[in-house]
C-alpha cells in the first residue's frame, strides 16, 4: 500500500505555467479604437493595489495602457512590453468600442478575441461610444474606485431606474448579432462634449450583421423601442396638457413595464398584436385635476393614448427602414421555421407591410397625494 501510494505521488502533475499574484496585472476595461492608418488600438485600464501611509494623499486606485497592433491579440500581447506583467482579464468590468472603428469595420473580430479566448469574462458589460472609446476611461469616478466600475454601473442603472438605454453582456451581444435577423440593438454612451463632463447611457446603436446601421438613437426614442422589445423596467412618460400642451406637462411614473407580442402570419407579410402594461402613479401634476373617480379614468385614457401614439411612431419608422428591431422574424422561425425559410430573404420588404395592432394599458398604484390636484391648486 505505501509503495502505491509513493507511486500515486510521483506521477501527480504539477502547475507547469503559474504565474505569481506579483506577476499579474489585472485588467478592469478596456477601449477599442482605430488609428488613421485602420490599425486597433487598445486603451486598458489596470487596477492598481494600494497601501500607502495612513494620512497620506489617496492615489489613484486605476492606470491606463494604450497599445497598437493589427489586431486585438497583437495589440494586448504588446501590453507585457509597458507594464512588465502579463494582463489577467478575469476580473474586465466593461468593453468600450467607439462608434468610429463600428463604422469602418464590423464587430466579428473584436468579438472573436473576447469570446474565443478563455481569460475575459463573457460577463463583461458592453457599449458603443460616440467618440473615442478611449476618452471614456480617462475621466474620474464620482462614487467607485474606478471609472471602469463607475461606467459598469451607469451601464446598470440606466436599465433599471431611467429607460433610455440598456445593458448587454458580451455573450447576450453575440446572440443577437446571431439571430435569424441578424440585428442588434445595443447600448449606447456619450458625454456632453468636455473633457470633464460625465460619461452617460444615452440612447441606442442599431446594428445588422454586424455592421453599424444606426450610430445613436436618441434616448427619447429609445425608450418606447425598449417599451416594445419589453426590456424596459422603470421611468417617466411625461404627457402635454389638454389645457395648453406646447408649455405644460404632466407625469406618469411607471414602477414595473411588462409587454407581450404575438405574431401570426397573414397573407404575404404578418399580424402583430401588441400588449403594453404600465403600473405606477402620478410624478408630477402642473395641470390635471382629479376631484372623482372619472376623472382619474380620463387621465389613465389620455396616458394610454400618448404611449400608444408614441409607440407607433418607433414601428413606423422601423418599417419605413426595414429594420426589424422587435424581433419579429425571430418569433416566426420558432414557431413556424419552414415559412421562415422562405422569407427571410425578403423579409425586409415584409415587415414593412405588416400589420400592428397596439393596446396600452394603465395601472394606477397611487395619487401620491391624499388631494391629487396640483398642489399650487390645493386648498388649505
Amino acid at each position: 500500500m505505501a509503495v502505491l501510494a509513493f507511486l500515486a505521488l510521483v506521477l501527480l502533475t504539477g502547475c507547469w505555467n503559474k504565474y505569481e499574484l506579483t506577476e499579474w496585472a489585472f485588467v478592469q476595461a478596456v477601449a477599442v479604437d482605430l488609428t488613421e492608418d485602420d490599425r486597433i488600438r487598445l486603451t486598458t485600464q489596470f487596477y492598481k493595489p494600494g497601501g500607502g501611509l495612513e494620512g497620506a494623499p489617496k492615489a489613484s486606485e486605476s492606470f491606463n495602457i494604450r497599445t497598437e497592433g493589427e489586431n486585438i491579440s497583437e495589440a494586448i500581447s504588446n501590453i507585457a512590453n509597458e507594464v512588465g506583467r502579463v494582463a489577467q482579464w478575469g476580473h474586465i468590468r466593461i468593453v468600450l468600442v467607439s462608434e468610429q472603428i463600428a463604422k469602418n469595420q464590423n464587430l466579428k473580430g473584436i468579438l472573436d478575441y473576447f469570446l474565443r479566448d478563455h481569460e475575459p469574462r463573457e460577463t463583461a458589460q458592453f457599449a458603443i461610444t460616440k467618440g473615442l472609446a478611449s476618452d471614456y476611461l480617462t475621466r474620474k469616478p464620482y462614487i467607485e474606485s474606478t471609472i471602469s466600475q463607475q461606467l459598469r454601473e451607469i451601464s446598470q442603472s440606466s436599465k433599471r431606474f431611467t429607460g433610455m438605454s440598456k445593458k448587454m453582456n458580451l455573450l447576450q451581444v453575440a446572440i443577437a448579432l446571431k439571430s435569424q435577423t441578424g440585428i442588434a440593438v445595443l447600448p449606447y454612451m456619450a458625454t456632453a462634449g468636455g473633457e470633464k463632463d460625465p460619461a452617460i447611457m444615452n440612447g441606442l446603436a442599431i446594428f445588422r450583421d454586424y455592421s453599424i446601421v444606426q450610430p445613436g438613437m436618441p434616448a427619447g426614442n429609445a425608450e418606447y423601442l425598449l417599451m416594445l422589445r419589453n426590456e424596459y423596467e422603470r421611468g417617466v412618460v411625461t404627457y402635454p396638457c389638454e389645457e395648453n400642451p406646447k408649455s405644460k406637462k404632466d407625469t406618469f411614473e411607471h414602477v414595473m413595464v411588462s409587454s407581450t407580442t404575438k405574431v401570426e402570419p397573414k397573407g404575404e407579410s404578418v399580424a402583430v398584436r401588441i400588449h403594453l402594461l404600465l403600473v405606477g402613479g402620478y410624478g408630477e401634476l402642473r395641470c390635471s385635476k382629479i376631484r372623482k373617480a372619472s376623472d382619474e379614468e380620463h387621465i389613465k385614457q389620455k396616458i394610454a393614448e400618448y404611449v400608444e401614439q408614441e409607440l407607433q411612431k418607433e414601428i413606423s419608422a422601423m418599417q419605413a427602414r426595414q429594420l426589424d428591431l422587435l424581433n419579429i422574424g425571430d418569433a416566426l422561425y420558432r414557431r413556424h421555421p419552414a415559412l421562415w425559410l422562405k422569407w427571410k430573404s425578403s423579409w425586409g420588404r415584409r415587415l414593412s407591410q405588416a400589420t400592428f395592432q397596439i393596446k396600452v394599458e394603465i395601472q394606477m398604484t397611487n395619487t401620491g397625494l391624499t388631494k391629487p390636484m396640483p398642489y399650487g391648486d390645493q386648498e388649505e
